[in-house]
């Protein structure tokens, strides 16, 4: 049973509330065994959707979610500075720390001088989190019983049901630096995009997540037209030889197996050595400096990182641009 594509989310700034029910909607057969836990966790999503539409009515009458933002601290926009600071901190954010902080669960009660859109695209961003993340749940126990699957993916899907993700120094390391990517993917004019993916891609197209490119085609009195491709992206901490050839083993069997069906443009191998992501994770939980774990690491590292990922992918004038911004903002 294949999820993939149709579990995969969009571009998150423009998210409609049916979309996100389509793209978290658990489909295919539920295997013997796994019926309960399955079902249990789609009334979850239906909880999740229900709030969702309570929520976003919220908003519209310039209301806060209180049940989801009881704990969250303030952002205010100012027009003068053109950004986004805490209430009652010098502490200013973007919109893409703002967005991204929500997968490390760490959430923030945007006030009412923040555009509605914004607001609510949030709030279903923070929804999007959720359902994503009961969505591969449901994959994983649901594969965990299909004795028809091969044997080392089946394995693969109990390791992530029974381990959770942040006790995985190669998935916490993924997370990390793609909601770095992520965070600025949003705030770079829509240079590209990060688009996230369901575990099965994962485990049977060796996909951890996708960027989309986009280019921007300007003619001489035409209307500037948008181009895309999407290139998949194995992310490895392990930079030894063997594991770089099983790893491209593995993703040339994935071409060979799919071919045209491929649901990426391409499909490449990205080595970034970091260590002591576990560690990172702890200090930074400590304090939940507003933008993400990798706010811990010093700027030249985020640009070794941020370059060793899109070197591969986006022209070089544009990852210096990058890089500029980030220097400038660190």
């Amino acid at each position: 049973m294949e999820f993939g594509q149709e579990h995969g989310i969009m571009e998150m700034p423009k998210i409609e509330e049916s979309q996100l029910e389509v793209a978290y909607k658990f489909s295919g057969n539920i295997n013997t065994g796994a019926e309960k836990g399955v079902q249990e966790l789609e009334r979850l999503k239906l909880e999740i959707l229900k709030h969702l539409e309570e929520d976003l009515q919220a908003i519209k009458n310039n209301r806060y979610p209180e049940k989801l933002f009881k704990e969250a601290r303030k952002v205010d926009f100012s027009e003068l500075s053109g950004g986004f600071g805490i209430s009652g901190e010098r502490t200013n954010l973007t919109k893409g720390e703002i967005f991204t902080d929500a997968e490390w669960d760490t959430f923030y009660k945007l006030g009412p001088s923040v555009d509605q859109s914004v607001r609510a695209d949030y709030i279903k961003q923070i929804a999007a989190i959720k359902l994503r993340n009961l969505l591969d749940r449901q994959i994983a126990i649901n594969e965990s019983h299909n004795f028809n699957l091969d044997e080392g993916k089946r394995k693969a899907y109990q390791a992530r049901e029974m381990e959770p993700d942040e006790t995985h120094n190669g998935l916490v390391a993924e997370k990390i630096v793609r909601c770095m990517l992520k965070k600025i993917s949003i705030d770079s004019d829509d240079k590209f995009f990060i688009k996230e993916v369901a575990i099965s891609d994962d485990v049977n197209n060796k996909i951890d997540f996708i960027i989309q490119r986009v280019k921007h085609n300007r003619g001489v009195g035409v209307k500037q037209e948008k181009d895309a491709n999407d290139i998949g992206i194995q992310l490895t901490t392990n930079s030894s030889r063997e594991n770089t050839e099983h790893k491209k083993s593995q993703i040339n069997k994935v071409k060979t197996r799919l071919g045209e069906e491929m649901p990426v443009n391409d499909l490449v191998l990205i080595t970034i050595p970091i260590k002591n992501v576990i560690d990172l994770l702890n200090k930074w939980k400590a304090r939940k400096v507003p933008g993400g774990p990798d706010k811990l690491w010093d700027k030249d590292k985020r640009e070794k990182i941020i370059r060793g990922v899109l070197d591969q992918i986006l022209p070089s004038a544009e990852i210096q641009e990058i890089c500029s911004q980030l220097k400038m903002a660190a």
